[in-house]
């Protein structure tokens, strides 16, 4: 009697996932980060290639006394776009890169005293993360950090929309 054959390997698998965390500027810009994440990965003879489509939401502002009144501003930042990954699985631990190229939409609202001005605009980021993942129940829960890299220039903000992230979260492999 002969033994079933083992079922081969698959070689492509589809992958979905959130987190949260927060980007820190390296100036007055701290903020809470919220991403959703899909993507398939490709198995390779050593580790598995990915790409991966991202969304994202943060926000942030800050507030001061001024001679001239009370100045406030805020901004919120949506970035979309893709990345490639590339992980190498071990028993434990599963340790990945991430590198990403984004549209980050810009919403900008600066007020002093009654005067208020508010913008939109687009600027190109890029993202590059560090991170590893592990099997919990179903999915695999991640911890991931890096830099995200964006500039906004125009006549009413100077912004860093950016800077270094940290975030944790759950994803699925199907």
């Amino acid at each position: 009697v002969e033994a079933p054959a083992a079922a081969p390997a698959r070689r492509w698998a589809g992958v979905v996932g959130v987190g949260a965390g927060f980007a820190h500027s390296l100036g007055a810009l701290v903020s809470p980060r919220f991403t959703f994440s899909l993507g398939v990965e490709l198995r390779l003879p050593v580790g598995w290639l990915g790409l991966r489509g991202l969304a994202g939401v943060s926000w942030g502002g800050h507030r001061e006394v001024l001679e001239a009144g009370e100045a406030s501003s805020k901004v919120l930042l949506l970035p979309v776009g893709a990345a490639l990954t590339y992980r190498l699985p071990f028993r434990v631990l599963t340790p990945y890169v991430l590198a990403g190229c984004l549209a980050q939409m810009i919403r900008t609202q600066n007020q002093l005293g009654v005067e208020e001005r508010i913008r939109h605009d687009v600027a190109v980021t890029v993202l590059s993360l560090l991170g590893a993942e592990r099997e919990l129940g179903a999915g695999l829960v991640f911890l991931e950090g890096g830099y995200q890299w964006s500039r906004l220039e125009n006549e009413d903000v100077q912004l860093l929309a950016g800077g270094l992230v940290l975030e944790a979260g759950y994803r699925f492999r199907f």
